[in-house]
C-alpha cells in the first residue's frame, strides 16, 4: 500500500487534513478503541500535526505527533490545565 491515501480514495492523494480537538479525539477514539470514559482524559493540543499509520488491512500501527516532544508535552499539559480554576 502506498503511504497517505486509502485504497479506494478517488485522487489517491495524502490527506494532510486539519482537525478540531474533537474531531482528533474522535479519531483516536475509533482507531484506538478509547471508550467514552478514557477520551475526556486525553490532552490534545490543536495545531500540531498527528500521524496515524495504517497496515494493508487499515489497522493502526503506529500513531505520534509530528515535532518537538519537550515542545508537545508543554502544549498538552496546557489542554490539561485549561479546565482548572486559578
Amino acid at each position: 500500500m502506498e503511504r497517505g491515501y486509502l485504497p479506494d480514495a478517488p485522487d489517491r492523494r495524502p490527506d494532510p487534513c486539519r482537525r478540531s480537538r474533537k474531531q482528533l479525539a474522535g479519531n483516536h477514539q475509533i482507531f484506538k478503541n478509547i471508550s467514552d470514559e478514557e477520551i475526556v482524559h486525553l490532552n490534545l493540543p490543536t495545531a500540531v500535526p498527528y500521524v496515524f499509520e495504517f497496515d494493508d488491512d487499515l489497522k493502526l500501527v503506529n500513531d505520534y505527533f509530528l515535532g518537538d516532544p519537550e515542545e508537545i508535552k508543554k502544549l498538552m499539559e496546557a489542554v490539561a490545565n485549561q479546565g482548572k480554576k486559578k
